[in-house]
């Protein structure tokens, strides 16, 4: 990851909008991924003066990015984008829960009772980021192990060394 990399330039708004429109589809309302209250899209000043304010929803980073850029800190900024804005961390909910949590995880929130479904979210997201992370990692040392080949063998390492530094990196990995 870049030094100083600010949320704002992981997030993709675009995706996120996207992702609200295809939960909504047709429909002007849904119920809220964590509380199972009807909520409203649209943007929200239409919405607003169509719906009570604690009735307009928003596309939530189930796991902050801020949280995200902090757990994952060995990724690039674009693997850790890659996380960030995978569906599995999404969640239609409330704008005025969303906005409550700020940089905190679900179970962190303390402007809201955190529901069962909200864990739910958010054990399913760390689960899934967990996965896709550990991937992106073995990946990261397998190059890295591709691009010293040329060295380790005019240094003469044999091919069982390379297996063993590459499953001991794997299993270094696992265990982050």
């Amino acid at each position: 990851m870049e030094e100083g990399t600010l949320a704002r330039e992981i997030d993709d708004i675009a995706k996120r909008k996207k992702y609200k429109q295809n939960q909504y589809g047709d429909r002007k309302s849904r119920k809220d991924d964590y509380t199972g209250e009807r909520v409203f899209s649209g943007n929200t000043e239409k919405a607003i003066k169509k719906h009570p304010i604690d009735k307009i929803s928003d596309t939530d980073h189930v796991t902050p990015i801020k949280v995200v850029q902090s757990r994952y800190k060995g990724l690039t900024d674009d693997q850790q984008r890659i996380i960030a804005k995978s569906e599995h961390n999404y969640a239609i909910t409330k704008s005025k829960l969303n906005r409550s949590k700020g940089g905190l995880e679900n179970r962190e929130n303390p402007g809201f009772k955190t529901s069962a479904k909200m864990l739910e979210k958010e054990a399913e997201s760390r689960i899934a980021m967990r996965v896709q992370a550990t991937a992106m990692y073995t990946e990261n040392v397998v190059h890295k192990i591709s691009d010293t080949d040329f060295a380790m063998k005019a240094k003469g390492i044999n091919q069982a060394g390379k297996e063993e530094a590459v499953n001991s990196a794997i299993f270094a990995s696992a265990l982050s």
